[in-house]
């Protein structure tokens, strides 16, 4: 499969990455980026060297996954400038697809349709999946498409789309009036 990062070295990879993340080494979201470049680095490689540098990626890997909360495999193809916002609950399929300069709130699940099959998400440039977004199956998601929290996606989303799940509604609480006067007399 064909992708933007085809052709760039991996450090000028993770230079990006660095600078899409503040250049702030620390961040999560970057040192998870940073494995998964290693690791998609040493899986295509050969040799002595690959061996090592696949172990490496695995042991640094599980410390991010089981640190951080954040899942990159390296079968998983990502563009370049991927921002990973938060800590915690980052989940991708290792057969997802991602474009360039897209953005991960926390709790974002990008995953299988259904065991067994090829049925995962393709996901364009410039996407925001903001906290708590479950994108599933074999779906295509457009260039330029803001995710809302918590929307579950499980269908093709054109370019430029705002895809946002049902806002909160308030209920009102109904009190006995025993309630309330039960109430009235504690506060004062």
């Amino acid at each position: 499969m064909s992708s933007s990062v085809d052709g760039v070295g991996v450090f000028e990879l993770m230079r990006e990455d660095l600078a899409n993340h503040a250049h702030e080494w620390t961040a999560p979201g970057f040192q998870a980026l940073a494995v998964y470049r290693l690791g998609r680095f040493a899986h295509g490689r050969r040799g002595l060297r690959a061996k090592v540098l696949r172990r490496v990626h695995r042991v640094l890997y599980v410390f991010v996954r089981n640190f951080y909360g954040i899942e990159l495999p390296p079968g998983a193809v990502i563009g370049r400038r991927l921002r990973v916002e938060h800590q915690h609950g980052v989940v991708v399929n290792d057969k997802a697809v991602f474009g360039d300069d897209c953005t991960l709130g926390h709790n974002v699940t990008v995953g299988i349709g259904f065991p067994g099959k090829q049925s995962v998400p393709r996901i364009g440039d410039r996407v925001v999946l903001g906290t708590g977004a479950v994108v599933i199956g074999r779906v295509t998601i457009g260039d330029d498409v803001h995710i809302g929290p918590n929307a579950l996606v499980m269908s093709d989303v054109p370019s430029g789309a705002h895809v946002v799940e049902r806002p909160a509604r308030v209920l009102q609480l109904q009190r006995s009036d025993d309630t309330a006067a039960a109430t009235a007399t504690a506060d004062r």
